[in-house]
């Protein structure tokens, strides 16, 4: 079948309907003339649809919160707190979540920083918001599941594991409302 995106992601290009599991064959879309995997059976037609993520830049009054994940490289071990948007969650109720499991802290969000959309993720392109958020409550956490948070001040912050790329563009575009 020819209807799936070029950049779908193995694990979504579907050879069976989900609601019946007769075959799916390629029909095109009367209106914009696209390629749709639909079902001979029930008539199902497959829209494959971006992941949505969100990434944090968290403020404290001593600095930026930053995870250490496992793998990280020594002279680039950091990451941002951040994760896909489950269904039923906004970004920012996201990142409340995200941020609270990954570093401890409950945050309030100040301001979208940045949207786009970032190729090359497990998951196929991805939908990426950026936010700043400060720290409302909570402590440290040493043992998330991104591994060890901490707190650095601006100038003295880790480098970003580099094949984090969404979180470098987050962070850029923070540090581009700091000049």
């Amino acid at each position: 079948m020819n209807g799936y995106p070029s950049l779908a992601p193995e694990a979504q290009i579907y050879q069976y309907c989900p609601k019946c599991t007769k075959p799916l064959r390629d029909y095109r879309d009367p209106v914009n003339g696209q390629l749709r995997p639909t079902c001979v059976g029930c008539g199902w037609v497959y829209y494959p649809c971006n992941p949505l993520a969100a990434i944090a830049v968290v403020e404290t009054d001593e600095g930026i919160v930053m995870t250490h994940p496992a793998g990280g490289m020594p002279q680039a071990p950091a990451s941002l707190p951040g994760d896909y948007i489950e269904y039923g969650e906004t970004p920012e109720s996201c990142l409340a979540r995200a941020v609270w499991e990954q570093t401890g802290f409950e945050v309030e969000t100040v301001a979208e920083l940045v949207r786009f959309l970032q190729l090359g993720t497990s998951f196929g392109p991805a939908l990426m918001f950026g936010f700043r958020v400060r720290v409302v409550g909570g402590r440290l956490r040493t043992d998330g599941p991104e591994g060890p948070a901490a707190v650095y001040p601006l100038n003295e912050m880790p480098a970003l594991i580099p094949v984090r790329q969404a979180n470098r563009r987050v962070m850029d575009a923070y540090l581009a409302t700091r000049i």
